[in-house]
């Protein structure tokens, strides 16, 4: 999913996100493995790692952190 501009998210835009790591932490339970969430520019052919789903319970203020996000409409 594309990642919008700094203070430009649409209203519940970090939701989506919340949910992947919410399912990623689920299956880190289920199978003992980590998962990593990450930003990628297919045109300059980037990539960064920004936030390690570690646990089952993933740390969603600090993913919002690592991705810079301003949008505040899902509660932590």
């Amino acid at each position: 999913m594309p990642l919008p501009a700094l203070g430009r998210e649409f209203p519940g835009w970090f939701q989506d996100v919340e949910v992947i790591a919410r399912f990623m932490g689920r299956l880190h339970a289920l199978f003992g493995r980590d998962f990593v969430i990450g930003v990628s520019d297919n045109v300059l052919g980037i990539a960064e790692d920004l936030y390690f789903v570690q646990s089952d319970v993933p740390d969603l203020a600090k993913l919002r952190n690592a991705l810079g996000t301003g949008d505040v409409s899902s509660p932590l």
